[in-house]
């Protein structure tokens, strides 16, 4: 049985900017089950496990404050790295 999770993704514009963000983020939090750099992607963070559609509205809330919060994160911490 296949799992259905929301997850959010950072993708880059091309393989090369992919590469850079990945050297960048492969070490954080957000990779650390990541040994090697996905395919189609750089960070792919799950957002919900749980899915009810039956209460959508504080699931819908739930996975936009998270995708917020998370995202505001990795802002954050590609600025920081920038500034080193």
């Amino acid at each position: 049985m296949k799992n259905f999770n929301f997850e959010l993704w950072l993708m880059g514009q091309n393989a090369d900017i992919q590469r850079k963000y990945w050297k960048i983020l492969q070490k954080t939090k957000w990779n650390h089950n990541q040994k090697i750099m996905p395919e189609y992607s750089i960070v792919e963070i799950v957002l919900e496990t749980n899915i009810d559609f039956e209460n959508q509205e504080s699931m819908t809330h739930h996975i936009v404050e998270r995708s917020v919060s998370l995202a505001s994160q990795i802002q954050e911490y590609l600025i920081q790295s920038h500034n080193e």
